[in-house]
């Protein structure tokens, strides 16, 4: 375990927007495999409903602002969704078996699945003009990523594997 000052997860714990992270597991390389952070004593993952209550929206779109201004040396400052389109690219190219059959039962017709899957991502790395303003984007934000301290109503992120930048409206989806 190593101290994470220079992690951007650190720099944003400083400004109150996670767990305070206590260090990181690296391996012999040095790259971080995981983080040990402080135990939330007092917080609870939101609910569907509150997902659909107003008050609580106000404070989770503050909260985005907040995140979406910290920055990290760490990551390319590239769309995030490249990364993981090209991905899901491998991972379909990956898995052979009955999946050939399986596309071609739903959709009625033969196809090659990683052909698709590959020029989808082509044309959208093709399309990107690199005008949007990219903001480091939590890329997760299910409920169950956004906890609430019961006795104040603080806010925090948790679940952080999706993290990179893109567009700040990605979070929307």
């Amino acid at each position: 375990v190593i101290p994470s000052s220079a992690t951007h997860s650190l720099q944003s714990s400083e400004i109150d927007l996670l767990p305070n992270v206590l260090g990181l597991n690296v391996e012999d390389d040095d790259e971080p495999i995981g983080r040990v952070e402080e135990f939330l004593e007092g917080f609870q993952t939101l609910t569907v409903a509150d997902y659909k209550n107003d008050a609580q929206l106000s404070a989770i779109a503050k909260l985005l602002g907040k995140w979406h201004c910290t920055q990290t040396e760490s990551m390319p400052k590239v769309p995030r969704i490249f990364q993981d389109l090209a991905n899901l690219t491998r991972q379909v190219r990956d898995h052979k078996g009955s999946e050939p059959e399986r596309w071609e039962r739903l959709l009625g017709r033969a196809v090659n699945v990683e052909a698709a899957a590959r020029r989808v991502v082509e044309e959208l790395e093709a399309s990107y003009q690199g005008a949007e303003d990219l903001v480091f984007c939590h890329n997760d934000m299910q409920y169950g990523n956004v906890m609430q301290e019961a006795n104040n109503g603080r806010h925090c992120l948790i679940d952080f594997e999706y993290c990179g930048y893109n567009p700040a409206y990605y979070e929307l989806a």
